[in-house]
């Protein structure tokens, strides 16, 4: 994919209804957008466990759309963000989570951006169950959300997520990636949103952290 511009990295743990409505509407709009050799869609899966006939779907879908699938034993959301950013071929690369949703403008506006010289652009994003916009924090690290930035590949595949944190590893990664870097040229994009962040479900990590179904981190051996 030399005329690559972007590689979108789909981490998969069941939820796999969810990522199929995503994989139905990222295929729309590279289609509107004429962006088939311009992005790269990548998703990992990692070691999924609903019944096995969602596999075949999800599998059939990437071949039909031409998205890279890639299965591996499950080792954690961390693991699975390091390979599919390892596989990123694009000039930038970014995440979306499968049981989120995508605006209608999603592509239009990463793949806008990422003709520019940027290293990271940072998007707002809307709250599923509100419809209310997020508010930006402290810059440089307006957003400690993985999946509301795009990041030059350059700058930042070098920078691996710590595989022992269950939970909240993008919040470290994030951390790690952009500090004592004060040269970085972000973008804050005020004006476009990017995810639909489905705060609600109640199966995402945060959630069950929250109800004590998962520890923050993994224990050493």
């Amino acid at each position: 994919m030399e005329n690559c511009r972007l590689s979108i990295i789909i981490t998969l743990y069941n939820r796999l209804e969810m990522c199929t409505r995503l994989l139905f509407k990222l295929q729309e709009q590279i289609e509107k957008n004429n962006a088939k050799d311009l992005v790269q869609v990548i998703v990992v899966n990692d070691g999924s466990t609903e019944e096995q006939e969602w596999l075949k779907p999800i599998k059939g879908l990437c071949d039909e759309f031409g998205f890279e699938y890639h299965y591996q034993k499950n080792a954690g959301e961390a693991a699975a963000r390091n390979a599919g950013k390892n596989l990123s071929k694009g000039l930038y690369f970014t995440y979306v989570d499968c049981d989120d949703d995508i605006t209608p403008e999603y592509l239009a506006n990463v793949l806008e951006d990422a003709n520019y010289d940027w290293d990271a652009v940072a998007y707002k994003w809307i709250y599923k169950d509100t419809g209310v916009e997020c508010d930006w924090h402290d810059r440089p690290l307006v957003n400690w959300n993985v999946w509301s930035w795009i990041y030059k590949t350059a700058e930042f595949k070098h920078y691996d997520f710590d595989i022992k944190r269950i939970i909240a590893s993008d919040y470290f990664w994030l951390e790690d990636a952009f500090k004592d870097r004060p040269n970085l040229k972000i973008c804050y994009a005020d004006d476009r949103k990017t995810i639909i962040y489905n705060s609600n479900n109640p199966n995402n990590l945060t959630n069950r952290f929250s109800r004590g179904e998962v520890q923050a981190n993994r224990e050493e051996k």
